[in-house]
């Protein structure tokens, strides 16, 4: 039987400078800050729910993923980022 691993990294944001390349995780990925494994998916979103609740998650500095491993045709990426405050969203064009 084949399990599937999970992955579930911390990662800084970077921020966007002019001139940078749109954010490509295949040729330009974020420095990773931590990685943890994790034996199946649950284990990951209890891992990834710890490291939301990171102050420095919480404040879109850093943000966590979980990245599949293998073992698996079902392949779930799942990636938790901070809510944006609704002061925020209103200066990049969202919705209040």
């Amino acid at each position: 039987m084949v399990t599937e691993q999970f992955m579930v990294v911390l990662t800084k944001v970077r921020p966007l400078r002019p001139g940078d390349p749109p954010r490509d995780e295949q040729n330009w990925p974020e420095d990773r800050r931590e990685v943890v494994m994790a034996a199946d998916l649950e284990a990951a979103h209890r891992i990834l729910s710890g490291f939301c609740a990171l102050p420095q998650v919480r404040a879109g500095r850093q943000r966590a993923k979980i990245v599949p491993l293998g073992g698996s045709d079902n392949w779930v990426i799942d990636w938790s980022a901070p809510p944006v405050a609704m002061a925020i969203a209103g200066l990049v064009g969202g919705s209040r």
